[in-house]
């Protein structure tokens, strides 16, 4: 454990930060592979690894490489492809991992950052951000992407999520777009909406045959993923390791994964869900 700032607090906590993979769908969330993100303080001290018993090929990485391991590792498993969803909005180096999912033919919904630069589609090469430097001369962020949208671009989604039951009507935006610097030259869709409060979200994926409001649907599995890591520290002990040993973390994260599955496959099944139309 160590004193790292984590985005989502807003602040430096002693912690240990991890990376999930959870096979989620519209009743549950099932974690099913876990990483702990190690920095080189521990990986470059001989001493400290032995101690920890840190395996020999395990090495410091960016967080986004952390999530193209697990992704990598379960298509080994022979499961069925599905897309992968995740919340990038706090990852460093984010169109990195987007750019080598892609490469890979794997589907991705990713929420992203509203500062994130992409190319935009042809539709939008006149637009600028307003004010600021501009990064160069095709690159906008994606918030901006979405400003420079017409009509025939924008429609209503309208409905109501399984998590807290409340029923949600918002209008969507999606336009074409790519990631900057060659990476994954393939065009993306961005979808945009506003809800919570006025608050944006923006998802980029690679399905750029999805409806608007079939992103959303995929897009916002993370607030089942959320709700069942609530459910993990409340009730599971996911936060009560205490020692300092790299397999000791991995065996009390595949107990604690495991008793979790366990009770969500033998409880009493949850309201269904409807997704967006």
């Amino acid at each position: 454990m160590e004193r790292r700032f984590v985005p989502s607090e807003g602040r430096a906590i002693n912690c240990q930060l991890a990376t999930g993979l959870f096979l989620a769908g519209e009743a549950a969330s099932i974690p099913v592979d876990w990483r702990i993100q190690l920095t080189e303080r521990w990986t470059t001290d001989e001493r400290r690894r032995d101690r920890a018993y840190i395996p020999a090929t395990v090495r410091a990485q960016p967080a986004w490489r952390y999530a193209l391991d697990v992704v990598e590792e379960v298509a080994d498993w022979g499961i069925d492809r599905v897309p992968v969803v995740g919340d990038l909005r706090h990852t460093p180096d984010a169109d990195r991992l987007m750019a080598r999912l892609s490469e890979l033919g794997t589907d991705f919904v990713f929420e992203v950052s509203d500062m994130l630069q992409v190319v935009p589609g042809p539709h939008l090469a006149a637009v600028r951000p307003s004010g600021g430097p501009r990064s160069g001369p095709h690159l906008l962020r994606v918030r901006d992407c979405l400003r420079g949208a017409d009509v025939k671009h924008r429609q209503v989604v309208t409905w109501t999520p399984g998590v807290d039951g409340r029923h949600r009507a918002t209008h969507a935006v999606s336009v074409p777009v790519r990631l900057p610097g060659g990476r994954g030259g393939a065009t993306l869709q961005l979808v945009g909406t506003s809800w919570q409060g006025g608050r944006s979200k923006l998802w980029l994926t690679n399905r750029t045959d999805l409806r608007a409001a079939e992103v959303i649907s995929l897009g916002t599995l993370v607030e089942r993923t959320e709700a069942d890591l609530r459910d993990l520290r409340a009730d599971f002990g996911l936060l009560d390791f205490e020692g300092r040993s790299y397999r000791g973390w991995h065996h009390h994260m595949t107990l604690v994964s495991a008793a979790y599955t366990f009770a969500r496959l033998t409880a009493a099944p949850r309201r269904q869900e409807r997704r967006p139309s």
